[in-house]
């Protein structure tokens, strides 16, 4: 089964959403994002969110960033864009969301081909250490564990040998980027 025929599985399912968004403009770099449910409640693309870790401004500047993502807008190796982790067993990525002066959120998740980005979870980056260390790893841990429970057969963006990427190498994972 394709890529493409796994993720419509996941979305015909419940388990996936495909998140959409107002395009500003054609472009050649769009990309996709799918959330799993717990990352959609936090935001989603109309209205407010109940009780969430994302409310007012928090929740518009998340999704700017989102709609960024999306609509192919060039994005900053480390400033929008980063991964977390090396492990052939993680491949796990953050999508940063500056929330004023306020701080941040992350939108935790991993590829599953270029430009095509699952979203598992959001977290605010008050809530995380300076760097790394344990409540990093608890974030890590949880889009294994998502991804391993709720889309088992959907795997990471791989290479040609159908490895898992240790690369950092961004243009394996996504067009557009600096």
């Amino acid at each position: 089964m394709s890529i493409s025929d796994e993720i419509e599985k996941y979305i015909k399912s419940g388990k996936l959403i495909d998140y959409k968004v107002g395009f500003r403009s054609p472009s050649i770099n769009r990309r996709r994002l799918l959330m799993m449910e717990e990352a959609y409640k936090e935001c989603p693309p109309t209205g407010n969110t109940k009780k969430g870790l994302l409310n007012g401004q928090g929740l518009g500047q998340a999704r700017v960033g989102v709609a960024n993502f999306i609509n192919g807008d060039e994005l900053l190796a480390g400033q929008h864009i980063k991964k977390l982790s090396h492990s052939s067993l993680s491949d796990v990525w953050e999508l940063k969301n500056q929330i004023g002066s306020s701080g941040a959120s992350r939108l935790f998740g991993f590829f599953v081909e270029k430009d095509c980005y699952i979203a598992t979870h959001f977290q605010l980056r008050q809530k995380l250490e300076k760097t790394s260390g344990s409540k990093w790893n608890k974030e890590m841990e949880k889009v294994i564990t998502k991804r391993e429970k709720i889309i088992p057969t959907l795997r990471v963006h791989s290479n040609s040998s159908g490895a898992f990427s240790t690369t950092t190498n961004y243009d394996f994972y996504i067009s557009n980027w600096t």
